[in-house]
């Protein structure tokens, strides 16, 4: 329990988090009890403050509450002053890469506690400016090929793929993505060529002579892929190689992986974007760190390496110290049994569920009115501006939409009340969400209503 005190790598110390917790409206009444053993007046809420308390403990004055999980983990209480800080640190940091809501939310859940979590993380991610300029609304609608996998082997199938990317300060041309099967783990290489002695010389170094011989290793017909270097290397590791079609990339996890990357490691990039390979390596850590739900709520991190990642703001876990080999061999044994099993009934309602999902899938594209706030698709106007189709952000705003023209144009104007000359297609927009404070508003009157000083805030 010390060490865990000592571990939890926030913004504040114990005295100044005990401080807040016990200031805080959401828990200084539990607080109070459980210290002091004080209880409001009110009959109701002495015996509500009581039922509560049962799910929370304190340890060198510091609040934590119970993990609802099997092994009563402890996560540490947030002060509702402190929330956003919390978020700023798992969003918009560096280590984090603008995760998105279920992965955040999964992660946060691991280390601590505060109320409304999901709601909180929806708001926050849904307002980030960055993420609204970086995302396209999604309405493709594909067939979904079921992929369940029947052993739990990390690393014994990986799939491969090449982005092009726009040259770097070093000359970096691609990024290559190696995404595990079975752990989702991705890895990700910057490389200055795609010649056959350079791809099986980024294989070797970063996937083979870490995680040892795979025996699948599937990609598409390219020639960076289907030559003699590789294939005399597949044969003496003993490796299938498997191709997939041109048409049916969706048998390719790697091509799944670079749509979801690629928005993380624009995060960070502003001008032309040249600087890009020295996000590359923090881009994958900050995705294999993170818990995600269709993982069962592990890391890719976790289902390699049967610990959790070594983050700036990870709370170690605290458990007994093996006694010697033997005892930690049998935990790593008991916990690969059960991850794999874990793993496996994940994976295969995971599978079934998107299926049904995507069957019944219904599009509803938003309705836009007059006073919405709203994002555009405009690229040239982006704060980033690079020779690239797939590495770029697209949306400027928010914008403010003056007048409905009809139901397929609109004319749009600036927070500072400035009209944009130009008549813009709906298809064009997309809903804005400005913060404002702990709440998230789409429309000028909520906003002004939040920020009555308007004029001064701009």
């Amino acid at each position: 329990n010390k060490s865990r005190i000592q571990n939890l790598h926030l913004p504040y110390n114990k005295r100044e988090l005990a401080k807040l917790q016990s200031q805080c409206p959401n828990f200084k009444d539990i607080y109070a009890f459980i210290l002091e053993g004080l209880l409001p007046s009110p009959k109701t809420a002495a015996k509500r403050i009581i039922a509560q308390s049962d799910h929370f403990v304190m340890i060198d004055q510091v609040l934590f509450k119970l993990s609802s999980t099997e092994d009563n983990d402890l996560r540490v209480v947030i002060p509702q002053s402190i929330v956003h800080e919390i978020l700023f640190i798992y969003h918009d940091s560096l280590i984090a890469c603008h995760q998105g809501i279920s992965r955040m939310t999964a992660t946060l859940k691991q280390k601590f506690y505060f109320p409304r979590m999901h709601q909180m993380v929806t708001n926050y991610v849904r307002s980030c400016q960055i993420c609204q300029s970086r995302k396209s609304p999604v309405d493709n609608e594909r067939p979904f090929h079921l992929n369940i996998p029947t052993n739990y082997v990390p690393f014994e199938t990986v799939h491969c793929d090449l982005k092009v990317m726009p040259p770097s300060y070093h000359n970096h041309k691609y990024l290559m993505v190696l995404v595990c099967n079975i752990t989702r783990y991705v890895i990700l290489v910057p490389l200055q060529s795609k010649d056959a002695k350079t791809v099986a010389e980024a294989i070797l170094q970063r996937c083979v002579f870490l995680f040892g011989p795979f025996k699948n290793f599937v990609s598409d017909q390219g020639r960076e892929w289907d030559n003699s270097v590789l294939a005399y290397l597949f044969e003496a590791l003993r490796v299938k190689q498997r191709f997939v079609s041109v048409g049916n990339h969706q048998s390719n996890k790697s091509e799944r992986f670079i749509a979801t990357v690629t928005p993380l490691l624009t995060s960070y990039l502003t001008n032309n974007g040249r600087n890009w390979h020295l996000f590359a390596n923090a881009v994958a850590y900050a995705y294999n760190s993170f818990a995600s739900p269709a993982l069962a709520n592990h890391s890719p991190f976790y289902l390699v390496y049967l610990r959790n990642p070594p983050t700036v703001f990870t709370c170690p876990p605290t458990g007994q110290v093996a006694l010697g080999y033997q005892q930690y061999a049998d935990l790593l044994k008991a916990r690969l049994e059960h991850i794999g099993k874990v793993m496996l009934d994940v994976q295969a309602q995971l599978q079934h569920k998107q299926a049904v999902t995507q069957n019944q899938k219904v599009k509803n594209p938003p309705t836009f009115v007059a006073g919405m706030l709203v994002y555009v698709l405009a690229p040239s106007a982006s704060s980033l501006q690079i020779a690239s189709r797939k590495i770029r952000l697209d949306y400027v705003g928010p914008f403010i939409i003056k007048e409905m023209l009809d139901r397929s144009h609109v004319i749009l104007q600036t927070l500072d009340n400035k009209q944009v000359a130009t008549v813009i297609h709906v298809a064009r927009l997309k809903p804005a969400w400005v913060r404002c404070g702990q709440e998230v508003v789409n429309n000028i009157a909520d906003f002004k209503k939040h920020n009555p000083q308007i004029q001064q805030l701009l």
